[in-house]
């Protein structure tokens, strides 16, 4: 299924061109010149910078934005948003505010799978351990940088 989709992928921005050739819009093609090395590549490039810049149908925007993504990639993206959010840079992944924010991805996501399978024991063990590292690192940032640690309770909706 992986595979099908990657090239289902690979042949979206051909698809692209056509419909909006059809329809007569004015489509970069520079955008589209790089090929991907993988799906889940295609679809974070796609979604930042070229699905803003080449005018495409709603029903193209849906079959490659993260709603259609897997779990694993959802997460990843926005672990990715909660650090742009949250670090000091674009790639800061070691700052307290960042783990905490990425933890909270993390909580979230293991919470909504424990209230559906409520026998999972294993997966309800490592929730509680993130709750805990989470609240570890809460407690340093108090600590540290109190101005920080107020941004970061209100960003994420925390108490």
């Amino acid at each position: 299924l992986a595979q099908e989709l990657f090239w289902r992928a690979q042949k979206i921005p051909a698809m692209i061109l056509r419909c909006a050739a059809r329809s007569a819009a004015r489509v970069r093609v520079g955008a589209l010149a790089a090929p991907a090395r993988s799906f889940s590549e295609l679809k974070y490039h796609m979604d930042g910078s070229v699905l803003s810049e080449v005018h495409i149908s709603e029903r193209a925007k849906r079959v490659i934005s993260l709603d259609t993504a897997s779990q694993k990639e959802s997460v990843k993206a926005r672990c990715q948003a909660a650090i742009k959010r949250f670090g000091y840079t674009e790639s800061d992944t070691g700052s307290s505010a960042s783990q905490i924010a990425i933890l909270t991805v993390r909580i979230e996501n293991l919470r909504q799978h424990v209230l559906s399978n409520p026998r999972d024991k294993h997966n309800k063990r490592s929730l509680l351990l993130l709750v805990n590292k989470r609240r570890k690192h809460m407690k340093y940032l108090r600590r540290t940088n109190y101005d920080k640690y107020n941004d970061v309770m209100t960003g994420l909706g925390l108490t």
